[in-house]
């Protein structure tokens, strides 16, 4: 068995190209492995074949990924969804310079298009907008992964969601938050502090504090409600451990003998305590 490693559907991923909703690329995309003799799992053109035929599967799923690089040119041209276009025009209406969506280049060569580059007087913001789908969510997350390795500070990231944190699944966002800055539509006031002054946006999710969280426990016995907690559990494991009842290879070792016993370990006896 063969694969291409997921390169290809991140790739046109990248280019807006969906292979898996009901588009005219996601039906070349199958046909074209179809033709191949391969599928996709998880994201991967796979194939499997014979030993022998090892050499053929690679040729084929080579073929196979300079072919379905040209469903990029299948891409519907990038339109902006209502949150964008809100957030441009926020942008304009404050007077803070920007580009739409730049090419930005890494220092390894890759490249990024994010919703919009900020040129701040002490620093450059990237910006990726995602109005409201896990699956934006997810290459929101692999752009900024992207971006924090290419060396951009903490503070030169945005991902900006549409509505407010309870709109979005918590593990998710508290994922996200390891990576950039998260900001809210609905809380624009605060995107305007992180952009033009620099202020911290809180996470949008927060742990429970440990002291707040409750715990379930048992009463003590009567008597011993004023005791510590060390000797009630000092208390209660001598209890039990007087009350157990006895082993029967305890209560008889000469059972261990007429039974045969078991083998006997190096340097040691039958029964232990």
């Amino acid at each position: 068995m063969a694969s291409d490693g997921g390169t290809m559907v991140s790739r046109l991923a990248d280019a807006g190209v969906d292979v898996w909703g009901p588009t005219r690329a996601a039906t070349a995309w199958t046909e074209t492995l179809s033709a191949f003799r391969l599928s996709e799992v998880d994201g991967r053109i796979v194939g499997r074949r014979p030993l022998q035929q090892a050499a053929t599967l690679v040729s084929d799923i080579s073929s196979a990924m300079l072919t379905t690089d040209g469903l990029r040119w299948l891409a519907a041209p990038d339109r902006d969804s209502k949150l964008v276009r809100q957030f441009y025009a926020y942008l304009d209406e404050a007077r803070i310079a920007y580009d739409r969506r730049p090419t930005v280049e890494l220092p390894r060569g890759a490249k990024v298009r994010p919703t919009a580059r900020i040129n701040l007087p002490k620093r450059t913001v990237l910006v990726r907008a995602v109005g409201g789908s896990e699956q934006g969510l997810e290459h929101a997350l692999s752009l900024v992964q992207r971006i924090e390795r290419a060396d951009y500070a903490f503070d030169q990231r945005l991902v900006l969601l549409k509505g407010n944190p309870q709109a979005w699944p918590a593990d998710h966002l508290d994922l996200l938050a390891d990576h950039t800055p998260v900001g809210f539509s609905d809380r624009m006031d605060a995107v305007a502090r992180f952009l033009k002054e620099g202020t911290p946006l809180e996470r949008p999710v927060t742990s429970e504090p440990q002291a707040s969280r409750s715990h379930t426990t048992f009463p003590a016995p009567p008597g011993e409600e004023d005791r510590p907690s060390d000797v009630l559990s000092l208390v209660h494991n001598t209890r039990r451990a007087l009350t157990r009842p006895p082993h029967p290879w305890i209560a008889d070792p000469g059972r261990v003998r007429r039974q045969g016993g078991g083998r006997r370990r190096p340097g040691g006896d039958h029964h232990r305590p």
